[in-house]
């Protein structure tokens, strides 16, 4: 069965119904016995993982780097952000809060400075209506990548 909304809403209506149900009679049975107490899971939406996460800083991070689809308006271009980049924007960050302000910074000064590659993947995105009047050179071959991201360059410029 292929990945679209209607496969995925056959999918998750189940878990979502029995979740329903299974909060709403907690509930009712809680009501029954006059208990008034309120716990996290009386409440459907509360997220009480968060809390329980992990001592450090990233395992907030990771508990939300899901990739979310860009809506079909969105024109998303995947880039590399070179190391260069990043230790420049690291150390005008340093500057601009400066020592005391970076002391409260969950995880102190230098945790999200630390990387691993000589880059960070990251996506430049738009709004398709902006890139309508943007022109792109006809000369050289370009991937349709290529030339989103010509057409993004002009943005900057105005």
């Amino acid at each position: 069965m292929p990945v679209n909304t209607a496969s995925a809403a056959i999918h998750i209506t189940p878990v979502v119904v029995k979740t329903l149900f299974k909060h709403t009679k907690r509930k009712g049975i809680k009501l029954k016995e006059g208990d008034k107490t309120v716990c996290a899971v009386d409440d459907i939406y509360y997220d009480e993982w968060v809390f329980n996460l992990g001592p450090g800083p990233t395992s907030y991070l990771t508990s939300t780097n899901t990739h979310v689809p860009a809506p079909y308006w969105v024109a998303v271009v995947p880039i590399k952000v070179p190391l260069s980049s990043c230790n420049r924007a690291a150390d005008i960050l340093i500057e601009w809060f400066g020592p005391e302000e970076l002391k409260r910074v969950v995880g102190g000064e230098r945790w999200w400075q630390i990387r691993g590659l000589d880059w960070i993947d990251a996506e430049w995105i738009t709004e398709k209506e902006f890139l309508k009047n943007a022109r792109v050179p006809d000369d050289v071959e370009q991937t349709d990548d290529e030339k989103t991201i010509h057409q993004m360059e002009s943005l900057d410029r105005h």
